[in-house]
C-alpha cells in the first residue's frame, strides 16, 4: 500500500506495477524459489485490491529480503488531479490515518512492543488510500492541496505542501496552525514514545523543528505526542487542505469509507513572511538551503 500511496495522493488510478525482489541468499534453491513466491504472491493480492496488476520486474538475491515497486497510474481527467500546491488561506487540515509506524516498529524491534499495538498498526498499514482519494476527488475545488504522509513525517511533508505555493506568486504565502490534541497518533507509538524509542530517520526528520515557531516550549510541555510529528510513516494517510465549509461533510464520508481516525487537525493560516531573513525554519525536505521561516505553530493543552 505504501507504494500506491504516490498515484493516490495525485488522484491517480494505480494500473500497473513493477516489482524489484531482493531473496536472502540460500544453498537450496527450493527455499529461494518459495521465497519468491510467497513475496510476489502477497505483493500481487494487496496489489489487486486496488485494481492494479503486477506485470513484472527484477529478482536478484541479497544479504537481507527487500521488495519495492515502480507503480504507474492513470489522472482520467485533469481536472480531478491532486497537487501540492494551491493551499488556500482558511483550509482546514485534514489527516486520514494515525501517525506513528516509525517509532513503533523501532520498538518492536527491540522487542519492546506489545502484540496489540502492532496488529493495530500493521491494520492501518494495510488499508489503501484510495478509498481517501476518491472522497477527496468526489469534493473538487473544495480540496486545493493533498499529498501523503510518509518518510519526512507530519511536519516534513506539511512543510512540503505549505512551501509549494512559494513557487508561484499568484498563490496564497501560508503557514499552519496544528492542534496537538486532534491528531491521531498509534497506541503503540505513543508507548515507544514514552520510552523515547523513534526510527532511525528521526533525527534527520526532526531538523523541521526549526520550521515550528513555539518548538522549544512544545518540546517541553509535550514530551511524549511532540516527537511523533517527525515520526517516518510507512503506508501512512493522506494529508489534505480542504475549505471549512465542506470540510465536516469530506471528513464524514472519510470515515463511512472506513477512515475511522481521519481527523481535522489544523487550519491553514496566512505566512507574512516576516522572518524571512532570519536565517530560522530551515525546511530540509528537498532542497535543504530552503528557507521556510516558522511555518508551523503547535496548538496544545498544557496537561
Amino acid at each position: 500500500m505504501h507504494a500506491l500511496s504516490d498515484c493516490h495522493a495525485m488522484g491517480a488510478d494505480a494500473q500497473t506495477a513493477l516489482a524489484l525482489a531482493v531473496v536472502p541468499y540460500s544453498a537450496e534453491e527450493a527455499i529461494t524459489e518459495s521465497t519468491l513466491l510467497s513475496m510476489l504472491a502477497g505483493a500481487s493480492d494487496a496489489l489487486g485490491q486496488d485494481d492494479c496488476e503486477l506485470v513484472g520486474g527484477h529478482t536478484c538475491e541479497g544479504a537481507e529480503q527487500a521488495l519495492g515497486f515502480s507503480v504507474t497510474g492513470i489522472v482520467q481527467e485533469s481536472s480531478t488531479l491532486l497537487r501540492k500546491q494551491g493551499g488556500r488561506v482558511g483550509s482546514d487540515i485534514i489527516l486520514t490515518k494515525p501517525i506513528g509506524t516509525g517509532a513503533l516498529f523501532a520498538a518492536h524491534m527491540r522487542v519492546e512492543s506489545d502484540g496489540e499495538h502492532v496488529w493495530e498498526a500493521l491494520q492501518g498499514m494495510m488499508q489503501s488510500n484510495r478509498k481517501a482519494s476518491q472522497v477527496a476527488r468526489k469534493y473538487g475545488s473544495a480540496v486545493s492541496a493533498c499529498t501523503d504522509v510518509t518518510g519526512f513525517g507530519l511536519v516534513g511533508h506539511l512543510l512540503e505542501m505549505l512551501l509549494a505555493n512559494d513557487k508561484d506568486p499568484k498563490l496564497d504565502r501560508i503557514c499552519a496552525q496544528l492542534d496537538l490534541e486532534n491528531i491521531p497518533f498509534l497506541q503503540g507509538a505513543l508507548a515507544a514514545s514514552r520510552k523515547r524509542i523513534y526510527s532511525s530517520l528521526h533525527v534527520e526528520n526532526s531538523r523541521s523543528r526549526r520550521a515550528i515557531s513555539n518548538h522549544v516550549q512544545v518540546a517541553l510541555d509535550e514530551p511524549v505526542r511532540y516527537p511523533l510529528l517527525f515520526d517516518p510513516q510507512t503506508a501512512g494517510g493522506l494529508l489534505l487542505f480542504v475549505s471549512p465549509d465542506l470540510s465536516q461533510a469530506i471528513l464524514g464520508d472519510l470515515h463511512k469509507s472506513g477512515y475511522e481516525a481521519a481527523a481535522i487537525i489544523g487550519e491553514v493560516m496566512d505566512y507574512d513572511g516576516a522572518d524571512d531573513d532570519l536565517n530560522t525554519g530551515v525546511c530540509v525536505v528537498g532542497d535543504s538551503k530552503t528557507t521556510s521561516g516558522t511555518r508551523v505553530t503547535i496548538q496544545y493543552k498544557v496537561q
